[in-house]
């Protein structure tokens, strides 16, 4: 891109809305594309781009049963899509500090 567009690009990344659906929303889509996550994990990850902060209880949608919700969220947390909001919560948000997200 050229000079004269960054200041343009980064204008609309500050922008939660353009970030979300320019940046994350397509990264979401490629991973399941790719089969990098199933389809619940999708679902899952798509919820968290909807809220600031998501907890076990917010995917019982996806994942009625207790044991399999926490599972399937340690191994999100494991793969970097998640994070916990302070360590030690049981709240979490998406993962940005290591791009997980965004390098698809």
């Amino acid at each position: 891109r050229n000079i004269v567009e960054q200041p343009r690009i980064a204008r609309r990344l500050r922008d939660v809305h353009s970030l979300r659906r320019d940046v994350l929303e397509p990264a979401v889509r490629e991973l399941c594309r790719t089969r990098a996550v199933t389809r619940d994990e999708t679902r899952a990850l798509e919820i968290a781009l909807e809220k600031p902060e998501i907890s076990a209880q917010d995917l019982s949608g996806i994942w009625a049963d207790q044991f399999l919700r926490s599972r399937s969220i340690r191994k999100m947390l494991e793969a970097g899509f998640l994070r916990p909001v302070r360590e030690g919560a049981r709240k979490y948000t998406l993962n940005f500090s290591n791009f997980a997200l965004v390098k698809f």
